[in-house]
């Protein structure tokens, strides 16, 4: 597959989203609500790839999903000291994991957790599309 075969409009504009969640995780206005956050953001995607996508959905499902882990990764660890005085309670339970560096942990969790929401963004659009062929 060529990347240049790829929609990279819609991949930043969608992309933007693990900017926001970073920022928003950075200084901890997101510790209740951050499941609320993901739901609205995998959504609002999920119609916009819907709309605005025709093939390759996966691939851009994959690479969204990746870019919003790196993202708020990235976020987390440039500014680590606002995030630890921000969130020390989640923190607090990461460190409970003594054979592990945190940083590298948080970083880890960013990724598998962006690659992780390729499937909420994927299924509905796959199941969509098969629905609408039976019909």
């Amino acid at each position: 597959m060529n990347i240049q075969e790829l929609n990279n409009k819609i991949i930043i504009k969608t992309g933007l989203f693990g900017l926001f969640v970073g920022v928003v995780t950075l200084f901890g206005w997101s510790q209740i609500t951050l499941p609320l956050i993901y739901v609205i953001m995998i959504i609002f995607t999920i119609f916009y790839l819907k709309e605005n996508l025709k093939d390759k959905i996966l691939v851009h499902c994959v690479i969204i999903g990746f870019t919003w882990g790196l993202d708020w990764s990235i976020i987390q660890l440039l500014f680590f000291d606002t995030f630890y005085s921000n969130n020390l309670e989640f923190l607090s339970q990461l460190m409970s994991i003594e054979s592990i560096n945190l940083k590298f942990l948080l970083f880890l969790t960013g990724i598998l957790t962006g690659l992780g929401s390729t499937f909420f963004l994927y299924l509905p659009i796959y199941l969509a599309n098969k629905f609408r062929k039976s019909i």
